[in-house]
């Protein structure tokens, strides 16, 4: 038993997991902006993205457990809505992102859609 585990055994305290309320997706670091207070340190310049295959992956655990959100964050949603396909196409789940950008890409967004 480690110390964590003794202080809660101490205290009479377990814990106890949760259902699942919120997935937070961190997709990359390819922004349009560079805040400084962005917690992933994205801008136009970086390179990091999630890969295509880890995108679909992620929107098939996403379709099967059904989480209540899905958070994207990382990067830019609308510069890099391509790659998000993965991830948003056939959920249910509420998506939830800091997008800035408007533009044409908006329509493909609209376009993904959930199967029932």
């Amino acid at each position: 038993m480690n110390r964590f585990e003794q202080k809660l055994e101490q205290h009479g305290l377990k814990l106890r997991r949760a259902p699942l309320q919120t997935l937070q997706i961190n997709v990359g670091r390819k922004c349009n902006q560079a805040c400084r207070h962005c917690h992933v340190d994205a801008a136009p310049w970086r390179t990091e993205m999630i890969e295509a295959p880890t995108a679909r992956r992620i929107g098939k655990w996403i379709q099967q457990h059904r989480p209540p959100i899905v958070d994207i964050t990382g990067a830019e949603l609308l510069q890099n809505a391509e790659r998000y396909e993965g991830v948003m196409v056939r959920i249910w789940s509420a998506v939830v992102t800091n997008s800035l950008m408007v533009s044409a890409r908006l329509r493909a967004l609209a376009s993904f859609r959930s199967l029932s």
